[in-house]
C-alpha cells in the first residue's frame, strides 16, 4: 500500500471515530433532554394545581352558596359568581362573569360532593392531585 493509500485509510478511520463519538454525544444529549423536559413537566403540573386549590379556597372561604354539577362548581358569593369547568380541549378554567382565567391543561378534573365535603382531583398524564373542602355553613 502506497502512502495516498494509507493516509486516505487514517482519514477514513479518524472520520468514523468523529461520527461515533458525535452519535454517543448526541444519543446523551436527548437522553438529558428528555429528562429535563418530564421533570419540567412534572413541575408545571405541580404548579398548576397548586394554583387552581388556592383560587378554590379562596372562593369556596366566603361562599354562600355552592353548587356542584357534573360540568361545573358554581361559587356564589357577595355579588359575585365563580364558574370552575373543563373545556373541550382540556383545559381547567375559573370563570369570573364572562371573564376565563386558564388555571391549568389537565387530562381531567373529577369533582364530587359528599355530604358536606367537596372532593376534587386533577388528573395528568403521569400524577393526579386531589384536594377536599369543607362546606360547612354553604347552601
Amino acid at each position: 500500500m502506497n502512502k495516498r493509500g494509507m493516509v486516505a485509510l487514517e482519514a477514513l478511520i479518524a472520520s468514523g471515530q468523529v461520527l461515533l463519538l458525535a452519535a454517543a454525544v448526541s444519543g446523551l444529549l436527548v437522553i438529558f433532554w428528555q429528562s429535563w423536559l418530564k421533570s419540567t413537566q412534572a413541575s408545571l403540573q405541580r404548579q398548576w394545581s397548586t394554583v387552581a386549590f388556592a383560587y378554590l379556597d379562596a372562593d369556596l372561604r366566603n361562599a354562600e352558596k355552592v353548587t356542584v354539577t357534573f360540568s361545573e362548581i358554581r361559587v356564589i358569593q357577595e355579588g359575585k359568581e365563580y364558574v370552575y369547568q373543563v373545556t373541550a380541549d382540556k383545559s381547567f378554567y375559573r370563570g369570573e362573569g364572562s371573564a376565563f382565567y386558564p388555571l391549568a391543561k389537565v387530562d381531567s378534573v373529577r369533582w364530587w360532593q359528599e355530604g358536606n365535603l367537596l372532593w376534587i382531583e386533577i388528573y395528568y398524564p403521569e400524577e393526579s392531585y386531589r384536594c377536599c373542602y369543607c362546606l360547612e355553613g354553604v347552601q
